[in-house]
């Protein structure tokens, strides 16, 4: 017998989604400023993602979220703020329906996904 969820259901899972979006980035941020990542990256905690947002105008982490999730087909589960080279991108992991994991980069000073990030 399949479960076809009504609007109910997919209100619930978009809520769903949001809190385990908003826990993410409560965990990046328990450290002060940037994280050092491997490959030269720098991924921002809490503090230092908003700073950037506001300061060089980047899309909002929703909006990258959205199309993350557009462009895959899949959940989104985190997202973080790095620097590539002087270059801020958002790093988004996605979950398919089938537990295969996704990697988007999603440049977030033009909102357009980022095949790889620069290095």
């Amino acid at each position: 017998m399949q479960y076809s969820g009504g609007r109910g259901e997919s209100r619930r899972v978009k809520i769903r989604s949001l809190v385990i979006i908003a826990l993410a980035l409560l965990g990046a941020g328990a450290g002060v400023g940037a994280v050092a990542q491997p490959l030269g990256r720098q991924c921002l905690g809490t503090p230092g993602t908003i700073d950037a947002i506001a300061g060089a105008r980047l899309v909002r982490p929703l909006f990258a979220l959205r199309t993350a999730g557009a462009v895959t087909g899949a959940e989104p589960v985190t997202v973080k703020l790095c620097l590539w080279d002087r270059q801020y991108v958002y790093e988004i992991v996605l979950l398919h329906r089938d537990g295969r994991i996704a990697h988007v980069f999603i440049d977030a000073a033009t909102g357009n996904v980022v095949r790889s990030p620069p290095i």
